[in-house]
């Protein structure tokens, strides 16, 4: 009984280096695994390791897709052909690309075995923080930005900052002082609501914006949200 994936066809399509595409597929469908793939074949063909990226929204997701990179070459280098042959056709597959990376990597000599931080794969934070480490001086930055574990200190700066526009008699002072209304200006409680939104922003920002050119729908794309 073959323990190809169903849809080995569709995987093998997206391992074509000329074209990109876009994956979707359920949790534990085998994305990370497909995007390992893609990686190894980019790396096995590169001049230079730094020149692919890789990014997730985790440092954990992160962490996992490097090591199953370098757990792929470990196997590669160790596995005899009996064993390789035992694998799936898919699992062949990552081993015979992981193969090629080994022959890439004594070629160039990047010996990635001892200098792991040349693979290019971070989360958004860290790439964008790697980009404004590089911007000059004259672009008025500033104090160069970081990421922070625990953001809860800038949404209550962050929804300070909103309370602060009911001075202002505007139009948005007027829809804060709606939502007030529904919490019996309990203004804290508001704060903890707005503070608890912003850290699921992830969650709901694309549709706030879907609602600014579908008003219409706002109910309906609300509840979506919700369920």
């Amino acid at each position: 009984m073959s323990l190809a994936p169903d849809d080995l066809k569709e995987r093998r399509l997206a391992l074509n280096l000329e074209r990109s595409y876009c994956v979707q597929a359920p949790a534990g469908s085998g994305k990370t695994e497909l995007l390992t793939q893609r990686y190894l074949s980019l790396l096995a063909r590169c001049e230079n390791p730094e020149e692919i990226l890789a990014i997730t929204f985790t440092r954990k997701a992160a962490s996992e897709m490097r090591n199953r990179i370098l757990e792929n070459m470990a196997q590669a280098q160790s596995m005899d052909e009996g064993s390789f042959a035992a694998l799936a056709e898919h699992q062949r597959l990552t081993i015979d690309l992981a193969r090629q990376v080994i022959v890439r990597d004594k070629e160039k000599q990047w010996q990635l075995n001892d200098n792991t931080s040349r693979l290019k794969i971070s989360t958004i934070d860290s790439f964008n923080a790697q980009l404004t480490n590089q911007l000059p001086v004259v672009s008025e930055l500033g104090v160069m930005p970081g990421v922070v574990d625990d953001a809860s200190l800038l949404y209550s700066e962050a929804v300070a900052e909103l309370f602060a526009e009911l001075e202002k008699g505007n139009e948005l002072s007027s829809h804060v002082e709606n939502i007030l209304g529904h919490v019996n200006n309990q203004w804290q409680t508001l704060s903890d609501l707005l503070s608890g939104l912003l850290a699921k922003r992830d969650q709901w920002l694309a549709n706030i914006l879907d609602i600014k050119n579908h008003s219409a729908q706002a109910r309906e794309i609300l509840d979506n949200t919700l369920s």
